[in-house]
């Protein structure tokens, strides 16, 4: 069960969230993507694979959008907070 009122780090995150997806992923604004990422992130993808890294990261996401150029985030359906504490 959820506090009543949630704590203002739950609507940071959510707000996060919001300017990584709408604004850096579906903009690609790759140069961005540290602000959420470890230089040594490890992806692992839906195929299986994986990468180390935060520039083999980007390099693996840059094609989706060579054969899906609409490719962006529009809604996140799940919220961690809602409102104003």
């Amino acid at each position: 069960m959820l506090p009543r009122r949630c704590p203002t780090q739950a609507l940071r995150r959510d707000d996060r969230a919001d300017e990584l997806d709408f604004v850096v992923f579906s903009g690609q604004k790759w140069d961005r993507l540290g602000e959420s990422h470890a230089k040594s992130v490890r992806a692992h993808w839906p195929n299986g694979h994986y990468t180390d890294g935060l520039a083999r990261h980007i390099e693996d996401m840059k094609p989706q959008f060579s054969f899906a150029p609409d490719t962006r985030v529009v809604d996140h359906p799940v919220r961690l907070g809602k409102g104003k504490t």
